[in-house]
């Protein structure tokens, strides 16, 4: 007699039970699965497949990445959209093959906008972009929007005191815990940083100072919210660290950053902190100088021949490091994965000419911008196989990705 399935005999548990219930509330209980997971469920049965594939209950269930947003167009880094030029902000569609629609970027609450010049794309969280223009003799305005269900809001910013410098500017949206959103900005002068933090739900900026020592906010780069708290990386004197902070309590934790100890001559830079697979990612390149007897044929692999193509005319080596936080509370890091830059740009030295916009949310993927060719690649750290996506529009800016959020919110009904 054959030996039943477990796995199998346990899908068919599990689908028997749930036969009875109606579809509404089989699509409640799967609409909060991750979307691993939930991708697992279409083969339990027939029927969970054709609910998890019908348009009308896919748009209340998880989504994965469905592209990116970029602005183009304006002569500026970040600028999206001119009324002289009428170019809008692009969207580079990563899901055409699986037949899911269009995002259609032209957003048209761009027109009903008073005096607006130009609109620069900040960034998106959970399917919310995050905008700013600056309409002419008055403060900068901010636009949050949802272009899944063309919702949209304006929020008036803070007035920048003389002195002080905008050091970063994001969106935080939890649907899970709320239907409102902050947009939260930190400033810097030489002595401090100040966080202001703009609430949807009650209408106010709320401003604090952040006790961060001698750290400041690294350069611009992605910042990532997962599990309630914003990270961005911290750049000191002789350290480095990743801050944790939340709309409620400010700051949580400074976690330092997991250079490798004991290795000469390495001159670690940070390129972008994200979240994937439920776990915080840090990915930073670093510049190391290869000792003289050092066997060239043990860094990467590379033989004798590539040696100067790897090391460069100086004897130095770049590579990419990819780290993953496994506790929180203790502040342990992994390292995840390693590529040098030869294997992933085919050149040596391009430290300043390329730039991480994302690391996938369901995938051990990595997507960067080679700014000398305006390429998008992509980068499988499992199979590490580099893809040619897609060249970017000329003049291309600030570059985001996108996960649609196909519910309305309560926080876009009072839009000015």
């Amino acid at each position: 007699m054959d030996c039943p399935n477990p796995k199998r005999s346990a899908g068919a548990v599990v689908a028997a039970a749930a036969a009875d219930l109606p579809d509404d509330a089989l699509v409640q209980i799967l609409s909060r699965l991750p979307i691993k997971p939930l991708c697992r469920s279409k083969c339990v049965a027939k029927a969970w497949r054709d609910l998890i594939a019908h348009p009308l209950h896919r748009r209340k269930l998880p989504q994965t990445l469905a592209g990116f947003f970029y602005g183009s167009g304006g002569g500026g880094r970040t600028s999206c959209w001119t009324r002289q030029g009428q170019e809008f902000v692009n969207f580079i569609n990563m899901l055409w093959a699986s037949g899911v629609p269009f995002v259609d970027p032209p957003f048209p609450f761009f027109e009903d906008l008073p005096g607006i010049e130009n609109v620069s794309l900040l960034g998106s969280c959970n399917g919310l972009l995050l905008f700013e223009y600056v309409p002419e003799y008055q403060y900068p305005v901010f636009i949050v929007c949802n272009p899944a269900t063309k919702q949209w809001v304006t929020v008036p910013s803070k007035h920048i005191p003389a002195g002080y410098l905008v050091k970063h500017t994001c969106l935080i949206f939890d649907p899970a815990a709320s239907s409102h959103f902050h947009v939260v900005q930190f400033w810097e002068n030489l002595k401090e940083t100040l966080v202001h933090a703009y609430s949807s739900k009650t209408g106010v900026w709320r401003s604090s100072r952040c006790h961060w020592g001698s750290f400041s906010i690294a350069r611009d780069l992605a910042s990532a919210f997962f599990n309630g708290k914003l990270y961005l990386a911290l750049d000191g004197r002789n350290e480095h660290g990743i801050v944790a902070w939340d709309t409620e309590g400010g700051t949580r934790k400074i976690i330092p950053l997991p250079f490798l100890e004991g290795q000469k001559w390495c001159l670690p830079v940070s390129d972008y902190v994200g979240q994937s697979q439920g776990r915080l990612h840090y990915i930073y390149h670093e510049q190391g100088l290869l000792e003289a007897d050092e066997p060239i044929e043990d860094v990467n692999g590379f033989e004798a021949d590539d040696a100067t193509d790897f090391v460069g005319t100086e004897g130095w080596s770049y590579e990419v490091c990819i780290w993953v936080l496994e506790d929180y509370d203790t502040q342990q890091w992994e390292l995840k994965h390693t590529v040098s830059f030869l294997e992933l740009f085919g050149k040596v030295n391009c430290r300043m000419g390329y730039k991480v916009i994302a690391i996938h949310p369901d995938h051990n993927l990595l997507f960067l911008v080679q700014h000398w060719n305006q390429k998008l690649i992509s980068y499988d750290m499992d199979t590490r196989e580099v893809r040619d996506l897609c060249t970017l529009a000329h003049g291309y800016g600030s570059i985001t990705p996108y996960v649609p959020f196909f519910l309305e919110s309560e926080a876009f009904e009072n839009k000015e």
